[in-house]
């Protein structure tokens, strides 16, 4: 399980979706326009899921899942990443992995991660990647 307890945001700007993913929506994933989890590799994101892990009990609910659009929140990795880097989501699980060619990036790594299932500091962004 990734570690928060030392993730510091800074909030700009959230909003709020009603996930339909099946399985649920972890914290510190990308998340898509519906707040899924983002399952298009480099697709555009709307944000980075917050707060607790939403489970297959609370989409069933139709609770609401907060998303941050804008600031700097905390990222769960798929793979290492440097400090800088630009981010994309990973397939299917929608965490941040080094963005490449064609992709959007999501976010910014505002500090490095060694690997997979690391929490960093990352900046919300959302442009292309030509």
């Amino acid at each position: 399980m990734p570690n928060f307890s030392t993730a510091l945001e800074f909030d700009l700007w959230s909003t709020t979706r009603v996930p339909t993913a099946v399985g649920g929506v972890p914290r510190g994933v990308f998340v898509d326009e519906d707040g899924n989890p983002q399952i298009v590799a480099g697709g555009r994101t709307l944000g980075i899921s917050r707060f607790g892990d939403m489970t297959a009990a609370d989409i069933v609910l139709k609770r609401e899942a907060s998303i941050g659009v804008e600031g700097e929140f905390a990222l769960v990795i798929g793979a290492a990443v440097a400090k800088g880097a630009e981010l994309a989501a990973q397939v299917a699980t929608g965490r941040g992995i080094t963005a490449v060619s064609t992709n959007f990036v999501g976010a910014i790594a505002l500090e490095a991660g060694a690997a997979n299932g690391d929490v960093i500091r990352a900046r919300r962004v959302n442009y292309y990647k030509p």
